[in-house]
Formats: structure tokens, C-alpha cells, sequence
């Protein structure tokens, strides 16, 4: 009977190898405690391809131990792929081991990195509990939260491998560290206000204090005080230094943004609870959740009407949005402790620089800004700013991947086969970069511009860190086809002896939109509807408002915005009246608008700029490129209708007070239309009838933001009309009734939700964003999607 059973549920000794987010999510005590109760032996490590486990036991036990690996894994984990295999006999002396010794790199890292989250329930009570160990423990974690690829050094998650290891644990640290029951169990990132680095507190000036003076606690504490008084701190964060200060104190806002050069861009805010935020904003459900998530990102969330919160004027001025987050580390949690107002919380950075992430730097940075300093000597690994999201009626979209977000994994869909790493880097603007090795994409934060040298070096620096953590040689370098490009320079500089390949723009956007909806590359083409700034087209003109019939592979362009001029070139993209003036010029035609509407404000106001000046650079094609520019358009509607400073103060500033206005508006008060014509091997849109409407719309004095809202639903309805035209002229060829719809202009919540309508009721099925941002920080993973689905075709 005994053998018989043994036959049927044999002792096995076997490896079992995990891959996916599997490490600094506790799958080392999970796995030891699931072993301990079905009766296995053997050992569990982490090393750079995956977490690896040499089990003894009966059969059937093993099996067990994978079904709960497959159903119900720790908390955070997500399993991409198990290898099961036999090897040598080992009892393991009776036990499971959890080891910390490290093991040989792989040759490619194949396990994801983890996400730094936000404190967990069980942490941030252990700090407010004065009989707790970690009372008031300003770095307070645990297996379930804290830093992860912040202080990461290497692909394996062990301490050692930290930012961590210059501290070692203290006695007390050590056992919960050897203590399977303990929810620190072989916690790398663990320690205690005894053997973790302290948080100072320090003058910008280096002048002297007595910290009594602001508490009677410690030098975080005192930090609200400061506050408080009006004071700018800057503070250390997981991935970089805030600059803070009372969001109420209209003098502490102005000098804060004159400081960082920062004249309007909203700027955003930190709030002890829910319920603080909910003083000053609306907030839904689906906002609730995303504000309490483990990411903690920064929210965009409407004013609440009539609020009697008072914030500074200056916070977001002119719009009706407020960004606010809530405390992500035990550090800014006992901030908020005493603090029940919103505190402006944004990037420790002058305009055009990367965030400050070294206390040195940081010294020379905030001179004559910050008036004092909170910091602890641990060494930030991966930065990245504040990631920042929108819900809207169709879900949360990501406007900038950042802390919370970065560097997670995103898996390719089933049936790409490539093997050999690429690296994206990303286009001209909104810099970001993502590497692919073995089917599975990481991301990096978005950084911006990268005119500055610091901000190259850090864009250099973030790529070489990726390099390393994933542990990969890179083998194919993708860059945008636009020649002045900083990021594809520093990339193929950086992997010099990688391969190039070039990736249109926006067959880039395409693909992104494509891998965020796990679209397979066998699965026929789709038709996208790409509009952002500018991008360049294969023809070597300005693209930004394109209709691409496209896989992974190729793509043809099939219909597109009017080329219009932009006179002055990169000017056009920060004085809105120069697309306006552009635009009525190329439609119904400067004379006849001055002739039929001279008498408006706004055409009198473009007659005062040097017209003839621009008239002649335009006609002689001097820097005046032309684009089908999507982004250009808007700025051009929002100066018509006054809604566009001269000069924009930010990116995007013209766009956002025209989705703003048109939100207010009357549905059918106006009219807006906008044609279709054939042009060569185009369908062009016709813009002269929509120009003619708007203007005579602020003839009859009707209100702006009835003529915003015509202006929103005319694009749409436009892209709804153009995707039937372009279906019923391909009919015999036209692949299926997906509609891609990416770029940075489908940020605007209006438009995404009308062209979803327009599309549904069309009877086609509109595809958008969702976990990548549809700007430029989703490029990169376009473009590697493209590079692998050639090269794969080329096997």
C-alpha cells in the first residue's frame, strides 16, 4: 500500500523558476510560509532573471504550492512566466531557506522591477503609536511598501544591492528580519529610527537655529511649523527633492514661482487626508481610489464651486483644475500630522533643469528660494517627478509617467517572438526612453526638454541606469526621424556600437496606442488617428494631424489636416495669434477676414503684429515651416477667441483654456463645420467653412464658450466622418472597425469623450490610453514595438 502511494505521489526535488514582479513584493516569506504548511524543504533566492526555488517534497505538494503561485499570489505580485524543472535530490536539511547570499546575474534581467508605493495602513499606524518601536519612524516600510527602484541598485532585490547597505540593521531590525512570521521577513528595505539614515533639518543659509524654537518633537515636525510661517522647505522625497510651502499664503506662492522661473504653470498640492482635499476639490469615487492607490500620483480634480478653503490666486491660475496628492512616505505623513491645510508640493527644480536629487546640488539650486532644507543621507537611485493622472468618463489616463509608475514592466502581446534588447529613445520633446529585452518593456520617467546639459545628463543617466538594472547588452537603438534630435544623439552615443533604426513619429504613437490595448502584431491593421504638436513625416514635412492606416510593421497615411505655415517657426508654438493669422490665411484668406470682420477685436489686434513681415517670410518659405499641426490648431481657435495669452506661459496653456471654455458650453448653440476634399492621395480637411463660422459667431457676439464647445464637437465629428469616408473608400480592403486614437492632443478629456461617442455611434470601436501616457512619454514604447515586429519579420 505504502509503495503503491509513493508511486502515485512521488518525493520530487525540483526548481522552480518565477518571473514577472516577483521580487519586493514579499514572494521569499510567502513562499517560506506556503512551504512551512504543506511540508516542503528546500531554499528560495532572488537573482536578476527571476526569484528561483529548489523544492523537496511530495509531488502533489508541489503542485499545490503552484496553483497558489498562479491563484492567489502575495499581494503586488504578477506572474509572467514559471519554469518547472528537476534537479539533483536534496532534503535541504529538513528545511526552507530563505537566503540572502547573492546569486550569479543572469545574462539579461528578466524580472521586473518594482514600483516604489506608498506607506502601507500597518506602517503609517506603527508611526503614530507612541508604544510602537517606529514611533514617529520618518523611513517607516515593509515588505508591503516603501521604496523599491528608488534605492535599487542592481536587478536582484537584496539589500545589499541598496541605498540601504551603507546601513546596517540593528538587533531588534535583525530578528524581525529572521522572523518568518514577521511582515518584515526578509524585507531589504527595512530599518528603524536606530539604524536607518536620519532625516535633517538644516538653513539654506547655513546660518544656526535652535530647533526647540519650532517643536518639541524633531526635525520633521519642525518642518510644519516652517510651513506654517510661510517659509519655503525643500524636501526630500522617495525619488527627488520638493520645494513646499503654504498653498494659502499667496507671498510664500510668488516667491516660490518666481524662484523657479515658473510665472503660471499650475502648480501642484499635498494634503493630509481625503477629506482635506475634498474642502478645495470634487472628488469622485474612481479619484478617491486613484488618490489612495499605492502609486499616490498626483490627481487633476475640479475646484469645488464656492468653497470657502481659500487657496493663493496664483496656485493655477486661470483654470479650474487642482492637482493635489496625499502623502506617499512616513516622512511627509508626520508632516501632515499637525498641517490641515493643502501644501504646494512640486519638483525641487528651476525651469528647463531635472529635479534635484543630491543634497549638493540641491544647495546650489535653492539659493536665494528655499529658506531651509529636510533631508537624510540616503542616495536616490532612480529619480523621477510626481506622476500625474485625469479620470474622466472613460477611465484614468496617465499625463506623466513618473514616481509610482516607473520603471514597471509592460509585457508585449502574444505573438511577438524577439529575442536581443532595443532601446526607444524617444522624440525631440517630453524625453523619455524604454528599453525591450525579451518581449518586455520598461519605461523611464518623463523628463522634458532637453535643452539644458544637466537635463541630458540626467536623460544619460537614467538610460545607463536601466541598462544596468535589466542587465542587458542593447543591440538596436530607435530614433525619431527628426534630425535635431538630443535624446537619439545621447543613446546611440551611450550604445555606440548598437544598430540605428529610424521610426516615423507618429507610426510611433500608433503602436504605443496599440501595445496599451494588447493588440497582437498577426492581427491586421488598424486605422489611427494621431494628433499632437508636430512631428516629421516620412516626406520630410511637419506632420501632426494624420490619419495612418497601420500595424506594427508599416503603416500608409490615408488623410490629414490642412499644411499650414507656422511663421516663425518655434515661435508659432509659443504665440498662439501667429497660428491664427496663419490659419485664416490659409483658409478663407486675410483680406476677406479683414475686409467681412475688421471691425472684431482680435483681427483688429493681429493687425497691429508685422504682418507684411510675416506675409513675405511666409511666401518665401522663410522659417515658416509648414504642419498639419492638431496642436497648432487649437492654439489658433483659442487666440480667435480670446482665450490665449499673447505669449504661452507653459506647454499646452492655449489648448487647456480652450477644453476649459468649451466645457461651459451650450450643446447646438452654433455652428462649426468642417469639410472633406480630395488632394492627390489624400483626403484633406477643408478648415476655411469652420474659420468662416467662428468669426461670425463672435460677430453675433455668441458667447466663447459656446463657440468652444462647437469647435470640439466639429473634431470629432469630423474624425467620426473621415473614418466612414476613408472605410467606404478602401471597402473592399478595410481591415475591422478599430479606431487608434493617440497623441498628445487626446490628453483633452472634451475630445477624447466626444470622439468616442462620434466613433460609437458610427459603428466603429474607438481604442485609447490608457496605462501609457498619449503624448511623447508613450513613444518610446512604440517605437520598440516597431523595431521588434521588423526585425521579427526579417527571421
Amino acid at each position: 500500500m505504502m509503495a503503491g502511494a509513493q508511486q502515485l505521489n512521488p518525493r520530487l526535488t525540483q526548481r522552480i523558476v518565477l518571473q514577472g514582479t516577483v521580487q519586493g513584493i514579499g514572494m521569499r516569506p510567502w513562499l517560506a510560509a506556503n512551504a512551512a504548511e504543506l511540508g516542503l524543504n528546500g531554499r528560495t533566492n532572488n537573482s536578476a532573471d527571476g526569484v528561483h526555488i529548489d523544492v523537496s517534497g511530495p509531488a502533489t505538494a508541489i503542485d499545490t504550492l503552484l496553483a497558489r503561485l498562479q491563484g492567489e499570489p502575495p499581494a503586488g505580485a504578477l506572474i509572467r512566466h514559471i519554469e518547472r524543472y528537476d534537479i539533483a535530490g536534496n532534503d535541504f536539511g529538513g528545511r526552507f531557506l530563505v537566503e540572502t547570499g547573492t546569486p550569479q546575474q543572469a545574462a539579461d534581467a528578466r524580472t521586473d522591477l518594482r514600483t516604489d508605493t506608498a506607506i502601507c495602513d500597518a506602517c503609517r499606524q506603527e508611526i503614530i503609536d507612541p508604544a510602537s518601536r517606529r514611533y514617529r519612524h520618518a523611513l517607516n516600510n515593509c515588505n508591503s511598501c516603501g521604496p523599491r527602484a528608488a534605492i535599487q541598485h542592481s536587478a536582484i532585490w537584496a539589500r545589499q544591492h541598496t541605498a540601504n547597505a551603507p546601513f546596517p540593521l540593528c538587533n531588534e531590525c535583525s530578528r524581525e528580519y529572521r522572523d518568518p512570521l514577521n511582515r518584515r521577513f526578509h524585507s531589504e528595505g527595512i530599518n528603524c529610527a536606530r539604524c536607518a539614515p536620519q532625516p535633517q533639518l538644516e538653513r539654506v543659509d547655513g546660518r544656526g537655529f535652535a530647533l526647540e524654537s519650532f517643536t518639541n518633537l524633531d526635525a520633521v515636525d519642525a518642518v510644519a511649523s516652517l510651513l506654517m510661517r510661510g517659509e519655503i522647505v525643500a524636501i526630500q522625497g522617495i525619488t527627488g527633492f520638493h520645494l513646499a510651502c503654504d498653498a494659502g499664503n499667496a507671498g510664500a506662492v510668488t516667491r516660490l514661482r518666481a524662484g523657479k522661473q515658473r510665472p503660471a504653470k499650475p502648480l501642484a498640492m499635498m494634503a493630509r487626508d481625503i477629506d482635506i482635499i475634498g474642502q478645495y476639490a470634487e472628488l469622485t469615487a474612481a479619484e478617491t481610489n486613484a488618490l489612495l492607490s499605492p502609486a499616490a500620483p498626483i490627481v487633476l480634480l475640479h475646484k469645488r464651486p464656492g468653497s470657502i478653503k481659500a487657496l493663493a490666486d496664483t496656485i493655477a491660475p486661470g483654470l479650474n483644475t487642482l492637482g493635489f496628492m496625499l502623502p506617499a512616505t512616513a516622512l511627509h505623513q508626520l508632516i501632515f500630522m499637525r498641517l490641515e491645510i493643502p501644501v504646494v508640493m512640486t519638483s525641487a527644480n528651476c525651469s528647463g533643469a531635472p529635479l534635484c536629487t543630491d543634497l549638493q546640488a540641491l544647495r546650489d539650486e535653492v539659493k536665494g528660494l528655499a529658506d531651509w532644507v529636510l533631508h537624510y543621507p540616503r542616495d536616490i537611485c532612480t529619480p523621477a517627478d510626481d506622476s500625474v493622472i485625469s479620470i474622466g468618463k472613460h477611465g484614468a489616463q496617465i499625463m506623466r509617467y513618473g514616481r509610482g509608475y516607473v520603471p514597471q514592466t509592460i509585457a508585449l502581446p502574444t505573438g511577438f517572438k524577439h529575442r536581443g534588447s532595443i532601446i526607444g529613445s524617444g522624440g525631440p520633446w517630453k524625453s523619455s526612453a524604454c528599453i525591450l529585452s525579451d518581449n518586455e518593456a520598461v519605461l523611464l520617467p518623463q523628463l522634458g526638454e532637453l535643452d539644458a546639459p544637466a537635463m541630458r545628463d540626467r536623460y544619460r543617466d537614467n538610460l545607463s541606469a536601466i541598462a544596468r538594472l535589466r542587465n542587458t547588452t542593447v543591440k538596436t537603438v530607435v530614433s525619431d526621424l527628426y534630425q535635431d534630435c538630443p535624446a537619439a544623439a545621447i543613446t546611440q552615443q551611450l550604445f555606440s556600437s548598437a544598430s540605428v533604426a529610424k521610426v516615423q513619429h507618429h507610426h510611433a504613437h500608433a503602436a504605443a496606442c496599440m501595445i496599451d490595448n494588447d493588440i497582437a502584431p498577426d492581427s491586421g491593421r488598424r486605422l489611427a488617428v494621431i494628433f499632437d504638436g508636430m512631428g516629421l513625416g516620412d516626406n520630410g514635412e511637419l506632420w501632426g494631424g494624420e490619419f495612418l492606416l497601420a500595424d506594427y510593421s508599416r503603416y500608409t497615411r490615408l488623410a490629414a489636416l490642412p499644411a499650414v505655415a507656422m511663421p516663425g517657426g518655434a515661435l508659432a508654438a509659443t504665440q498662439p495669434w501667429r497660428n491664427t493669422w496663419a490659419q485664416l490665411c490659409a483658409g478663407p484668406g486675410w483680406q476677406a477676414v479683414d475686409d467681412n470682420f475688421g471691425a472684431l477685436p482680435v483681427i483688429q489686434a493681429l493687425r497691429q503684429q508685422p504682418l507684411k513681415q510675416l506675409q513675405h517670410a511666409v511666401a518665401a518659405g522663410t522659417n515658416s515651416p509648414r504642419a498639419s499641426s492638431a496642436g497648432r490648431l487649437f492654439d489658433a481657435v483659442a487666440a480667435l477667441l480670446g482665450l490665449a495669452p499673447q505669449a504661452l506661459q507653459y506647454e499646452a496653456q492655449a489648448a487647456m483654456l480652450l477644453e476649459q471654455a468649451a466645457a461651459k458650453g451650450t450643446v447646438g448653440a452654433t455652428n462649426c463645420a468642417i469639410t472633406l476634399q480630395p488632394e492627390a492621395d489624400l483626403l484633406r480637411w477643408n478648415l476655411t467653412p469652420m474659420w468662416v463660422d467662428l468669426l461670425q459667431g463672435l460677430h453675433n457676439k455668441q458667447p466663447v464658450a459656446d463657440l468652444a464647445l462647437a469647435f470640439h464637437r466639429s473634431l470629432a465629428q469630423t474624425i467620426a466622418a473621415t473614418a466612414q469616408a476613408l472605410r467606404n473608400n478602401n471597402a473592399a480592403d478595410w481591415p475591422n472597425s478599430d479606431v487608434l486614437l493617440s497623441g498628445g492632443v487626446f490628453q483633452n478629456r472634451l475630445l477624447l469623450n466626444l470622439c468616442i461617442k462620434e466613433l460609437n455611434g458610427a459603428g466603429f470601436k474607438p481604442l485609447y490610453h490608457r496605462r501609457l501616457p498619449a503624448n511623447d512619454g508613450g513613444l518610446p514604447v512604440g517605437q520598440v514595438a516597431i523595431a521588434a515586429a521588423r526585425a521579427q519579420e526579417q527571421l
